[in-house]
């Protein structure tokens, strides 16, 4: 679904968008999409990302005229990132671009695992007891936040392949200060 009411649609190769609420055809993408991989995926609520017909390019089209907005060429992949016992089905990019998390929000396989992206070194693997509710690396890349089933507390693991030990950044508290300890209960908020 794009929206409430607009459906974008894969019919043969072509991409098309439909009206549900008014039960009307909108427009055809102008893009023909591969016969054998037809992989889309709505990029934000103006653009869909779809593999091209070559398999060579992905293209970016806007939805609300039909156009090619952008064309990107594909490589094939750079790296095999070999180690988790199950598909991890969650990818986490640090903000430089450097290195990636990567763990499986199922629980199939516990361990957390970050990567260098332009070696496809593994920099860390974390292995927690309890299962992982929520995980991100922080943008930085310099540490790994996670959320266990049964705790109460986030757990940060600095990473320190990079820097070492010694090197640990200075804690610091957030918010007010006055505010340390204290709970509050959310549960009537808007």
């Amino acid at each position: 679904m794009i929206d409430d009411y607009r459906c974008l649609v894969l019919c043969g190769r072509e991409l098309r968008i439909y009206n549900f609420d008014e039960g009307l055809f909108v427009m055809k993408l102008r893009e023909v999409m591969n016969q054998k991989m037809p992989f889309f995926g709505l990029h934000d609520k103006d653009h869909v990302v779809a593999l091209s017909r070559s398999r060579m390019y992905v293209n970016m089209m806007n939805l609300q005229n039909g156009d090619c907005v952008a064309t990107f060429k594909v490589s094939n992949p750079r790296w095999t990132l070999k180690g988790h016992t199950a598909p991890p089905n969650t990818i986490r990019l640090d903000n430089r671009g450097l290195q990636c998390l990567t763990f499986d929000s199922l629980g199939r396989d516990r361990s957390v695992r970050v990567w260098d992206i332009h070696t496809g070194n593994s920099l860390a693997v974390l292995t927690p007891d309890q299962a992982i509710t929520a995980c991100e690396i922080s943008s930085d890349g310099k540490a790994v936040v996670m959320a266990l089933e049964g705790r109460n507390e986030i757990v940060t693991f600095l990473l320190c392949h990079q820097t070492g030990v010694d090197e640990r950044p200075t804690p610091k508290s957030y918010g007010n200060d006055t505010n340390r300890g204290k709970v509050f209960d959310l549960s009537q908020a808007g």
